[in-house]
């Protein structure tokens, strides 16, 4: 796992900027990162509203000034094989899901439930957090089900679960063991 001590007073990147982009965004600026954010489409307003007020980002394409990240986050659906990605491989700056990042921050004493797979994901984590509840103990319900995981995460402190659906396309870049590296 990541260390939360490579976020404060780092350079990081995020492509995209749907949901789960800005609450990676937001939470990286609230510990101690500087942020910069790329998306390739022009963003709705309301959307950009969110982002926190440090967060300094572009939208209507990548520009090459993601490249000065020192890691970058790579929200969910941006595809993997697009050029930007392709140039941050080629330098080796590390490429991190927003699933990781918000795995660093899931509460101690939380346990987390991660739900993958081809079908019912959405009404297996459902389901799993309604039996939680039912049973008197504490959840929080998060990922691609609706509230990005780093958003919810933040929530979570004194629940004792963490549950969380996540796509295929969330675990495309698992940078744990890339960060360690010289």
């Amino acid at each position: 796992m990541m260390e939360k001590l490579i976020i404060r007073k780092r350079r990081w990147g995020v492509l995209g900027l749907g949901k789960s982009g800005i609450a990676a965004a937001n939470l990286l600026v609230s510990e101690g990162a500087s942020v910069f954010a790329s998306d390739i489409s022009a963003c709705s307003n309301s959307l950009v509203k969110e982002l926190d007020g440090k967060v300094v980002f572009e939208t209507g394409g990548h520009t090459k000034r993601i490249l000065d990240s020192e890691f970058v986050l790579v929200s969910p659906g941006v595809p993997k094989q697009i050029p930007i990605i392709r140039r941050l491989r080629a330098l080796r700056i590390p490429l991190i899901s927003e699933i990781e990042l918000a795995y660093m921050f899931i509460p101690k004493g939380s346990k987390l439930i991660g739900v993958t797979g081809t079908n019912g994901k959405t009404t297996t984590v459902n389901l799993i957090n309604h039996i939680i509840e039912k049973c008197g103990s504490s959840s929080v319900l998060c990922g691609n089900v609706g509230v990005p995981a780093t958003k919810a995460v933040l929530c979570a402190a004194g629940k004792k679960y963490v549950v969380m659906e996540i796509s295929s396309f969330q675990l495309v870049f698992p940078a744990c063991r890339r960060i360690a590296e010289p």
